[in-house]
């Protein structure tokens, strides 16, 4: 059976619109950007809000339908959207995010662009770069370095096993495996070694900064 799309999406998003408002630090997570993320996502073409079509929605059937709504519901319970969509922008890269490492922040972009801005800057007086990144999480911060930098070669560490595992997923996800390395440990440690120092041209470090005290007072 075929829903007719328009209908639908405007009914589902009065539901959305009774439960959700944006948050101060997530203003793309509008109501219908939202529901249109999940409805991609249901469908079958998981996306991030940030890339979530608002047009041309694909037409849901039972099945397709059922899952939006299971979707909406674990919405509603405060699961993180970049959780259910399995996506997430981070300096125009389209990601995959997930519970395994924390989800990138725009305010990190703030970040990422100086550090873009110097490594160019270094790249045109110096050519190829070595940078490092620790702390990686999902590998946001190393992966925008080699897309945006081409003569840039990456090596990014966590000490989390599971954050790098969904870091190595991300640079197989947007193909940049020939420039960037993943490595298992705590901040420099695996670069603890002749090739690397006294010839890293770059460090940059993210680590989770939101304290105990800003956590109780977050948005669960």
């Amino acid at each position: 059976m075929q829903l007719h799309a328009s209908t639908t999406f405007n009914d589902l998003l009065q539901e959305v619109q009774r439960f959700w408002t944006p948050l101060p630090d997530k203003p793309e997570e509008t109501p219908e950007r939202l529901l249109s993320a999940l409805w991609s996502t249901a469908c079958g073409a998981p996306v991030s809000v940030d890339r979530a079509p608002q047009a041309s929605l694909p037409a849901l059937d039972t099945d397709s339908l059922e899952r939006l709504r299971e979707l909406l519901e674990r919405k509603k319970a405060g699961v993180p959207l970049a959780h259910l969509t399995e996506r997430q922008t981070f300096l125009g890269l389209e990601l995959l995010a997930g519970p395994d490492a924390l989800i990138p922040r725009k305010e990190t972009e703030i970040l990422g662009r100086a550090a873009l801005a110097k490594i160019g800057c270094m790249a045109r007086k110096r050519g190829a770069l070595l940078v490092i990144d620790v702390c990686t999480g999902s590998a946001n911060l190393a992966l925008a370095y080699a897309h945006y930098e081409p003569q840039a070669r990456v090596l990014a560490s966590d000490l989390s096993q599971e954050a790098v595992a969904l870091a190595r997923r991300n640079v197989n996800f947007t193909g940049h495996g020939a420039r960037v390395e993943l490595r298992l440990g705590d901040l420099l440690e695996p670069f603890e070694a002749p090739e690397f120092v006294g010839r890293c041209d770059f460090l940059s470090c993210n680590p989770p900064y939101s304290s105990a005290a800003k956590v109780k007072e977050m948005h669960p």
